[in-house]
């Protein structure tokens, strides 16, 4: 299947067709793990805590820049963005892939996907 990702943030007029593989699958994962890492409440040492800051902010970026095959300038304009975009994109593209459904919240039709 396949769900569509609104990048408009970055720069790119249509919505970019992503597959939901295992692989995105993973990346998604990935980057949710490091994101609920670094908000974790367990007491960590200052060298634990920097690097799951560490972790939150750039396992995400390369979550997007994988999951999107954006090129080298889409990928600076990614970078240019506040963490806390950067973060809500992650959201609604992990949201997308692993709920299959289209960036906009509707279902995909699997019947249609596999056309």
């Amino acid at each position: 299947m396949s769900v569509k990702i609104d990048a408009k943030i970055i720069g790119i007029k249509a919505p970019i067709v992503v597959k939901t593989t295992n692989k995105n699958m993973r990346l998604v994962v990935k980057a949710n793990k490091a994101l609920a890492n670094a908000s974790d409440p367990v007491e960590k040492t200052d060298l634990q805590t920097l690097g799951a800051l560490e972790d939150a902010i750039t396992v995400p970026y390369e979550c997007i820049v994988n999951i999107l095959k954006l090129t080298k300038t889409q990928a600076n304009k990614l970078d240019e963005l506040e963490f806390d975009e950067v973060i809500e994109f992650t959201g609604r593209i992990s949201n997308a892939i692993l709920n299959n459904e289209d960036d906009d919240g509707k279902a995909i039709d699997t019947a249609d996907s596999k056309k």
